[in-house]
C-alpha cells in the first residue's frame, strides 16, 4: 500500500452484515482517468471484502465515496488540512 494520501471509503454488503467498512484507498492521480481509480477501488474493496467474509458469495456492494470540497471537487482526491 503506498504511504500518499488517502480516501476514505466505506462499503456495505446486504448479504453478510458488513455496514459502512471504512478501506482507505491511494488518492486518484493528478491525471488519472476515473474509470481506471474505480478499478482499483473495486479491487481494494472486493480483497477487503474476501478477507472480512470469505462465505460471503455477493459480488455487490453498496460504496460511499467522500467528495471533497463542493466546487471543483473531484472523485478519488484525499482531504487536504
Amino acid at each position: 500500500m503506498s504511504s500518499g494520501p488517502k480516501v476514505k471509503v466505506l462499503y456495505t454488503c446486504k448479504n453478510c452484515g458488513i455496514v459502512d467498512r471504512e478501506v482507505p484507498i491511494r488518492e486518484r492521480e493528478k491525471d488519472e482517468d476515473v474509470i481506471g481509480w474505480m478499478r482499483t477501488v473495486q479491487k481494494e474493496l472486493g480483497e477487503d471484502h474476501m478477507r472480512c467474509s470469505s462465505w460471503c458469495q455477493s459480488r455487490l456492494c453498496d460504496i460511499k465515496i467522500p467528495l471533497v470540497g463542493k466546487e471543483n471537487c473531484r472523485i478519488g482526491e484525499a482531504p487536504r488540512q
